[in-house]
């Protein structure tokens, strides 16, 4: 058992290099502008920039050339940056990349022209030059009725190894005879964790200043040229325990929840069901059965009018329709089988329809002297048959049914996750749960959503 402890104890400790850096022993950033040549007609178009870029360059062979003269579709206009590491020395290689900045198509099989790489101060630190490595590619022959094909990105690349120093960056480790190191992470704790341990583990010469900053008074023995290098070593290599804060990250676009062992969650009850509301849309059609008088109506003559009283009654003759039937400006005509269409008022309709007529109300009274009846108007004669569109909506609201579970007081990563994972919710249910914990005062945690 105290073997295992002792295990799990070690396990624990990290190194000073893996948590914190020495002050001064930092990369540095250079960049340039260059030229890329050599990509066989996919290069930058037509340009002001690329021209004159041309240009410069051949003036310094002793080629006098009009940049507005000049096609240089071989030729791509592009940015160098590269990392040069702490203690970088005269003639020490760097890794390049390249990226075009105008519209070249692809730099593949491309060569970086001799291009000075700067820092932010304007002095030169490396020169960049040779073939540019492209991971992707372009072909096709492009324009109306063209194909191209892509892929990856072939206008960005690399030269392992493409610049050279060509001056140092001063660094100054031992400022005074203090060596610094910085921790990547802000914290108290750690920091003063830090300052013990290398008081323990190398001798009493370090404390902390701030958060992140250990000051180490180095010895005199320690600061000769040639012994610098072995206490920076000793340095990085001093194993201690670092502390975490209590904290949750929840990344609700991937649904990810990371935990610190540090959370704790005081004793609480907590019930969480799933309430889903879906609502359903649709169109239903009613369409009747053939031959079942599928229209909107019809228009019938109407009787004739009775005989007069005065002498012999004459028959009323059948009504006579003679006002057309028109809907919107259009006129309504109809054919043998009862099929009705629209025509615009004025125009002919097609061969076998004839117009329909409006039912008349002018139906004249009866008829004096026996005289003939008056016709009778139109009648409109509904069949109620028709096709019919109706919308129909669904509702539905479904909730789980949970009890209200108590929790006692969850000291660790593990109770927490053990008793969220007995409700058998998910990970944006458990996020809702650490949301509203928090809320509730009962989550002893910095909770950071991203």
């Amino acid at each position: 058992m105290l073997l295992l402890l002792g295990a799990i104890s070690g396990w624990s400790q990290s190194r000073v290099k893996d948590v914190a850096s020495v002050q001064g022993a930092r990369d540095n950033q250079l960049v340039g502008y260059g030229l890329v040549v050599g990509v066989n007609g996919e290069g930058d178009s037509d340009s002001t920039l690329i021209h004159q870029t041309v240009a410069n360059l051949v003036k310094k062979f002793g080629i006098t050339v009009a940049a507005n003269s000049l096609k240089s579709k071989n030729a791509a206009t592009v940015m160098v940056i590269a990392k040069i590491p702490p203690f970088a020395r005269n003639g020490d290689k760097v890794d390049v990349t390249v990226s075009s900045i105008a519209d070249a198509k692809s730099i593949q099989g491309g060569t970086l022209l001799q291009t000075p790489l700067v820092a932010p101060d304007g002095t030169v630190y490396a020169v960049a030059q040779g073939p540019v490595f492209v991971g992707g590619v372009y072909a096709g022959v492009g324009g109306p009725g063209g194909a191209t094909l892509t892929k990856n990105i072939p206008t960005s690349g690399g030269i392992p190894g493409g610049a050279l120093v060509e001056k140092e960056i001063p660094t100054n480790l031992f400022a005074n005879g203090v060596l610094e190191v910085v921790l990547r992470e802000h914290d108290f704790t750690s920091a003063v964790r830090m300052a013990n341990a290398i008081n323990e583990q190398i001798g009493p010469m370090a404390q902390a200043i701030s958060g992140s900053t250990i000051q180490i008074f180095v010895p005199k023995e320690a600061q000769i040229e040639s012994r610098r290098m072995e206490f920076v070593a000793r340095v990085e290599n001093v194993t201690f325990r670092p502390d975490s804060p209590a904290r949750i990250v929840i990344n609700e676009r991937t649904g990810t929840i990371v935990a610190t062992s540090r959370i704790k969650i005081d004793r609480v009850a907590v019930a969480h069901g799933n309430l889903t509301v879906s609502i359903v849309r649709t169109q239903n059609v009613s369409q009747p059965n053939p031959f079942t008088g599928n229209v909107t109506g019809d228009l019938v003559a109407g009787s004739g009018g009775s005989g007069g009283s005065g002498g012999t009654a004459a028959a009323g003759v059948p009504g006579a329709a003679d006002t057309p039937l028109m809907v919107g400006g259009n006129a309504v005509y109809e054919n043998g089988q009862g099929e009705q269409i629209q025509v615009p008022a004025g125009t002919t309709p097609p061969a076998g329809y004839t117009v329909k007529m409006v039912p008349g109300t002018s139906q004249k009274g009866v008829a004096a002297d026996g005289a003939a009846g008056g016709r009778g108007g139109n009648v409109n004669v509904e069949s109620g048959v028709r096709t019919v569109v109706t919308d129909q909506t669904t509702t539905k609201v479904e909730e789980e049914k949970k009890n209200l579970v108590v929790f006692d007081d969850l000291p660790t990563v593990e109770d927490v996750a053990t008793a969220l994972n007995s409700l058998g919710v998910t990970p944006r249910d458990m996020m809702s749960i650490f949301q509203t914990m928090k809320q509730a005062g009962a989550l002893q945690a910095e909770l950071v959503m991203q």
